[in-house]
């Protein structure tokens, strides 16, 4: 189970930092949500969610990221994970540098896990 998680998390991660929107679709529940880090503004749905990443992608570049650490942790047919990564993205000609941590929240359905809610926890410049 682990390793369908990680491969998960591989393919979420690389559909949103290379901008190919269509490939995050089939990870994303129909009620997905997104908590941005105030923990009050939400994005509710999947096309919401979506057009979050188009967004994304429209205006910033990612020069790379990476996974620091990640946690997982499950029950049956859910699933917590826990991110703690590294980024580098331009937007607007500035590079930036930061480190960043997310909390995921996935569910099984028909033997294919889907996030069903996912929270950017905190973003802070790399020193």
């Amino acid at each position: 189970m682990s390793y369908q998680l990680e491969t998960f998390i591989e393919a979420f991660n690389r559909a949103w930092t290379d901008g190919k929107v269509q490939d995050m679709e089939p990870l994303l529940d129909e009620g997905v949500v997104f908590l941005s880090p105030d923990m009050e503004t939400k994005v509710i749905g999947r096309t919401a969610c979506l057009e979050t990443i188009r967004a994304y992608a429209k205006n910033a570049t990612t020069k790379s990221f990476e996974v620091k650490h990640n946690d997982i942790h499950t029950w049956n047919e859910t699933a917590v994970i826990t991110l703690d990564y590294v980024i580098a993205y331009e937007m607007g000609h500035i590079v930036y540098n930061e480190l960043g941590k997310e909390l995921w929240t996935l569910k099984k359905q028909a033997g294919k896990w889907l996030l069903i809610w996912r929270a950017l926890i905190k973003s802070q410049p790399l020193a």
